[in-house]
């Protein structure tokens, strides 16, 4: 009896693993892409912040493929056009509205000029893209205002754009896709990049209990909310060139669109999605993993800081030469 007990248990559990292999191999590799026009409805626009680079303008181009009009928000101007016009020769029918903006500024001081720009479109998708990160380092020696701006492009930019743009989903009852860029340090925590982390964890966070109430409110039962956690990626910001453990941004997009309506929390892109796995799983390895990552990053941030200042140094001395 105790035996036959066990082998049921043991058959169930297999079909179980077995599942979420066919799962996992399905949402990253073969999944259809899905019409994104049909679920959000056509002639809508897909509003990106952070848009003129790495992921944001990978989201960029992919939604305008998919035949999304584009609002995309960064602080350079140069860049937003170069994105504009690679969007336009993906698809010329398109329509797009750059608007170079700083939004490290206090977000309370701009909110209201995007709220203009965006108050007359019809928004299908928005893609909280924006964040920055700052070299690795103890805690007790980061500059405050770097964490202040940290924590405006991080947290209170995303609530701010969120709320103006999934109030007028609500008060319309239309369907909505809202994306959040989380990342992988929020879920066992990074030392030396423990702001960074910590903002990136409250993404995670954040994002999930906000896909629970929307389930639960009437208008705003049609709205999929989607918090991305990538670990690394080759993008300017982490200077990593693309490999197997870091892809190029441009498979971000994809996968993401391929797990729509799955989870709210998702990591886009396989091996990102086996390593979040296993870090929830066992935490206590993960986050050895990742002080021992993060350790590499500081000793090689430590390292560069003091080529820069003997740089500085004999360059000084050189100049009281030419003295």
């Amino acid at each position: 009896m105790l035996l036959a007990l066990l082998w049921i248990i043991g058959f169930i559990t297999c079909l179980r693993l077995l599942h979420k292999l066919v799962q996992f191999v399905w949402y990253h590799f073969f999944r259809p892409l899905p019409n994104l026009r049909k679920n959000f409805g056509n002639d809508k626009w897909a509003v990106i912040t952070g848009g003129s680079d790495g992921i944001g303008k990978e989201f960029a181009l992919e939604l305008a493929k998919q035949g999304f009009n584009l609002v995309l928000l960064s602080r350079t101007e140069s860049k937003l056009n170069d994105v504009k016009s690679e969007a336009l020769e993906r698809n010329p029918n398109i329509k797009t509205i750059i608007h170079p903006i700083d939004l490290g500024q206090s977000p309370l001081s701009i909110i209201d000029e995007i709220s203009d720009l965006l108050d007359p479109l019809e928004i299908g998708v928005l893609v909280n893209n924006v964040g920055i990160s700052i070299p690795a380092c103890e805690f007790h020696l980061q500059k405050d205002n770097n964490n202040t701006l940290m924590s405006s492009l991080n947290i209170k930019i995303h609530l701010l754009m969120t709320k103006l743009v999934t109030r007028k989903w609500i008060k319309s009852n239309q369907q909505g896709y809202l994306i959040n860029l989380s990342s992988s340090s929020g879920i066992v925590g990074s030392p030396w990049l423990s702001v960074y982390s910590g903002t990136k964890g409250w993404i995670d966070t954040w994002s999930r209990s906000l896909g629970s109430e929307f389930e639960q409110i009437q208008g705003a039962k049609k709205i999929t909310v989607q918090s991305l956690q990538p670990s690394f990626v080759s993008t300017k910001m982490t200077g990593m060139r693309p490999s197997l453990f870091c892809p190029h941004p441009k498979v971000i997009p994809i996968d993401c669109f391929r797990q729509i309506k799955t989870h709210t929390s998702i990591a886009p892109y396989w091996i990102h999605a086996l390593f979040n796995g296993f870090f929830r799983a066992f935490p206590q390895i993960g986050g050895w993993v990742m002080n021992k990552e993060t350790k590499k990053l500081l000793i090689r941030v430590k390292r560069y800081q003091k080529r820069q200042l003997e740089k500085q140094k004999q360059l000084e001395k050189q100049n009281q030469e030419k003295i």
